[in-house]
Formats: structure tokens, sequence, C-alpha cells
């Protein structure tokens, strides 16, 4: 095999790096899942309306007070070994919220309860959820494969952040159906 003279080009893993980071941080086709969930607290086990925002790119799902306040008021946290699943057990106790729970429950031992506006607006949060953890297990997978074939890596990271992305686009439709029933 003739060569060139040019020495064979190694992935640079630092660049590779960034460019997870870049295809991540990117705002562009980006879509939020957001609407109102009760969230149970920690502390006095009482339920508390909250305006939760998920963004499906990058794991991040917060919660405010009201859906214009400007400060966040927590941070959900969960990764792709988390637990998230819709309850058959209706947590909040009143019959409204028949099949309108689901669970996160973390590798950290932290455990969430949120209940939905309607059952519809339930699974739409859980694959929605769902769809993120794969993101996050493909980021992952991306950043320990640097050293290798981490551009093969950016392919399914870039998949499946559009998979996320459409996910949370569809969900997004019945959250906002489920706010109009109110």
């Amino acid at each position: 095999m003739a060569s060139n003279g040019a020495s064979p080009r190694v992935a640079d893993p630092e660049n590779s790096l960034e460019k997870i980071k870049r295809q991540l941080a990117s705002g562009s086709g980006r879509n939020l899942l957001q609407g109102p969930l009760l969230k149970r607290s920690e502390t006095l086990r009482k339920w508390n309306e909250r305006w939760v925002i998920l963004d499906p790119t990058t794991g991040r799902m917060e919660y405010k007070i009201r859906r214009n306040e400007p400060t966040v008021k927590g941070t959900i946290l969960f990764d792709a070994n988390s637990t998230i699943t819709l309850s058959p057990v209706n947590f909040n106790g009143m019959a409204k919220y028949d099949g309108c729970c689901f669970y996160i429950g973390t590798p950290q031992k932290k455990d969430y309860f949120l209940c939905a506006e309607t059952p519809g607006a339930a699974r739409a949060w859980v694959s929605t959820l769902q769809a993120t953890q794969l993101v996050l297990k493909a980021h992952k997978e991306a950043v320990n494969s640097l050293s290798g074939n981490g551009s093969a890596k950016l392919g399914t990271v870039a998949a499946v952040v559009a998979a996320a992305n459409s996910t949370a686009l569809e969900s997004s439709k019945e959250v906002e159906a489920a706010m109009h029933i109110l």
C-alpha cells in the first residue's frame, strides 16, 4: 500500500469532547417539554403544584412555583440508570389522579413522586423522560469511547437527540391538551 508520507490522523479526544458538548448545547431544534405537575414534597409529603421544564437533549429538569416565575425552585436530577415509570398506584389519593402518577427513582436513592393532569399527560412525561435517558446514555458512551471511534458515537448521539426532540414535541401536544381540559 502506497503512502503519501502523511501520518495517519488520530482523533483528538479533547476536540471530540468539545464537538459533543457543542452538539448537546446547541439550541437549534430543541423541544422543551413543560407543564404543570404535582410534586410531593420531601419533608411534609404535601403535594405542591409546580411548573416543570424538561430539556430532553441535556436531561435538565427544573421546576418553578409558577409558570412565569423567574427563579427556579429546584432541579430533579436523574440519569440513564434511574427508574422512571408510570405508577399503578395513585400516590395522590384523589380519584381524579387515577392513572396520572409517575415515579423517578435515582441511583442516589432519591425518589420523586409526580402527578400529571391526565393519564395521557403522565404517559407523555414518562416517554419523554425515558427518551432523555437514552440521550444521556448515548452521550456517556460517546465520551467513554473518545479514544477509539468517538466520531461514530457522535452520530448515535445526534440520532438519539433527534428522537428525544421528536418525543418531546409530541408529548408537548398531549400536555397542552391536558392543560386545556382544566
